[in-house]
């Protein structure tokens, strides 16, 4: 990816900082469903890329396979093209949360709980839930160690992300798991709830 050079005024790249910008020569982009259709611009979906250039994974020709689609590689992750051809980058396929019918994506959750002063640190999740299919959960590192209520995390979402993507559960933390990168390793806590543990 690469943003726009010129610094030209109204151009998506200076004027919207969300945008990943546009693919670098030589790169495609497009925007698939989950049966494989491209879809139009500003609709979300995962974002797959066509370019000369090729990756595998070593010595996996099962997980080779599963990586493209024809000429077209999986990445993996959730985004969207606008009229422009501008990438925004929505969150990682495997982690989309989809509750009562709805998408959720983490990242926004997060963005919001963020904000809030008394978290120092915070995931969001998605849990089985049987109403719903799962349950938006925040997982939360408090500045001070003491637990906060699902209500005020509820009343302090409000007004700022729609209702369905508001959290359903919170569970407290003294500490989010990451990778040697400092990733969130969710698929950690997806298991260690779904065993029951707090």
């Amino acid at each position: 990816m690469h943003r726009a050079g010129n610094g030209r005024k109204g151009d998506t790249a200076f004027v919207n900082p969300n945008t990943c910008g546009k693919p670098m020569n030589g790169i495609e982009l497009e925007i698939w469903d989950d049966d494989h259709n491209k879809l139009p611009p500003g609709a979300p979906g995962e974002i797959m890329v066509r370019s000369k250039m090729t990756a595998s994974y070593w010595n996996n020709p099962d997980a080779n396979q599963a990586l493209y689609t024809g000429q077209w590689l999986h990445t993996g992750d959730l985004g969207k093209l606008d009229e422009g051809g501008y990438l925004y980058f929505l969150d990682r396929k495997k982690d989309l949360i989809k509750t009562g019918g709805e998408n959720v994506y983490p990242q926004e959750v997060e963005n919001v709980l963020n904000r809030h002063p008394a978290i120092a640190e915070v995931t969001v999740i998605g849990l089985p839930d049987p109403e719903w299919g799962e349950a938006v959960t925040a997982v939360i590192v408090s500045n001070d160690g003491n637990a906060l209520p699902l209500e005020e995390i509820k009343t302090f979402c409000r007004g700022n992300i729609a209702g369905y993507k508001i959290p359903k559960i919170v569970k407290m933390v003294d500490k989010i798991p990451k990778n040697e990168t400092g990733k969130v390793i969710k698929r950690e806590l997806r298991e260690r709830f779904q065993r029951g543990k707090t």
